[in-house]
């Protein structure tokens, strides 16, 4: 599952916490961090610019300036062009590795285990992509590049990598299910993510579109009238301009314009309520984030969203979690809880701006005159 795409500029420092067994946070040394730490990347320590584009298991990559790093079990790092290395977005992996991402004008470019760079894949024929994701049960979704003026978003499915590769290398001799796999839908994506079985897509108007498996509240919406399948608009989100979407595992978030956030589905699958993020323990599709000083409201600013844990950027720049901490990636430091039942401060100081979740690391990007 991928990262969204988010970058640091010279004022913003990427700060990093979790699970860092296989050296994907912090190279040659195999501790996990319990506390936010500033990524360093040994063989470019001082980047202008710093993008994340993928967080796995084992694996993560980086665009720092015009070089592509990966770091942890895969090992890449890889100079490209100044003008493609700024517009790669939507990395995906495995839970070992980066295999991939796309350019800003809608080709993917893929790497391998053991290969030292990435290749472009097709050619001028080929179809142009926006998006791309590969939600954690093997089953992958694109979305057409639309012109400048495009208003009609084309959304095709695949049940595997193998089945998208079929049809991209020769679309004219690859059948598409026009009922399954393809779907024509009004607006511009904005984001498209995946989680375990589902995918979540935001338009440019605010609309969030969610299709999948619909166990654990994971779609947000009723399937009786609109199937799991079919992007389907979430009616609970009805209204509002949502700005930005997150999703890992069977959680979905989202952030609407004038400072609210929304969650959904569930931290714990199976497991029970002594394992259940307190805040997804409502009997709604989708649930508030509610989080308040002094009997006042908190704006949220941006959310991330990890495998059974969540964190929140609210207004002042302050940052909370919840949620699976066992690798510290809520980052409350040594000696906090495995598990955070509801929404608990970072006690690490002020200037949050951002904030990316990947499976059992996080990633904020935090104002760089508030680090110590």
């Amino acid at each position: 599952m991928a990262a969204p795409t988010a970058g640091s500029s010279t004022n913003l420092t990427l700060c990093v916490a979790g699970f860092n067994a296989h050296n994907q946070l912090f190279p040659n040394q195999p501790k996990d961090s319990h506390t936010f730490i500033p990524l360093t990347l040994p063989s470019q320590p001082h980047p202008q610019t710093l993008r994340l584009l993928f967080s796995g298991w084992a694996s993560t990559a980086f665009v720092a300036d015009s070089t592509l790093h990966v770091i942890g079990w895969q090992r890449i790092a890889h100079t490209l062009d100044p003008n493609l290395a700024k517009g790669l977005h939507s990395g995906q992996g495995d839970h070992q590795a980066f295999y991939g991402c796309l350019s800003a004008d809608g080709n993917p470019y893929t790497t391998g285990p053991n290969a030292p760079e990435i290749l472009r894949q097709g050619n001028e024929d080929s179809p142009k992509l926006g998006f791309w994701a590969v939600a954690g049960n093997g089953s992958l979704a694109v979305t057409f590049k639309q012109a400048p003026d495009g208003k009609l978003a084309h959304v095709l499915q695949f049940s595997s990598q193998q089945e998208f590769w079929t049809w991209f290398r020769d679309p004219s001799a690859f059948k598409l299910d026009a009922e399954k796999q393809h779907f024509m839908l009004p607006g511009r994506p904005l984001q498209l993510l995946a989680g375990t079985g589902t995918f979540t897509l935001l338009m440019e108007g605010g609309e969030v579109y969610t299709w999948g498996d619909p166990r654990y509240r994971s779609l947000a919406r009723e399937i009786a009238d609109a199937p799991a399948e079919r992007p389907t608009l979430v009616d609970a989100l009805g209204g509002l301009k949502i700005v930005k979407i997150a999703a890992g595992g069977w959680v979905g978030a989202a952030v609407s314009e004038d400072g609210a956030g929304y969650i959904w589905g569930t931290g714990s699958p199976g497991g029970g309520d002594e394992k259940a993020i307190e805040p997804l323990r409502g009997d709604g599709d989708v649930m508030l984030v509610e989080l308040e000083d002094e009997g006042e409201v908190l704006d949220v600013i941006d959310i991330g969203v990890g495998e059974g844990y969540l964190l929140v950027v609210v207004e002042g720049g302050r940052l909370f979690g919840v949620g699976a901490n066992r690798n510290g990636q809520v980052g409350l430091g040594d000696g906090s809880p495995e598990f955070v039942e509801d929404w608990t401060e970072i006690p690490s100081g002020l200037g949050f701006r951002h904030v990316v979740c990947g499976p059992k690391a996080s990633f904020v990007f935090r104002d760089s005159e508030s680090i110590p």
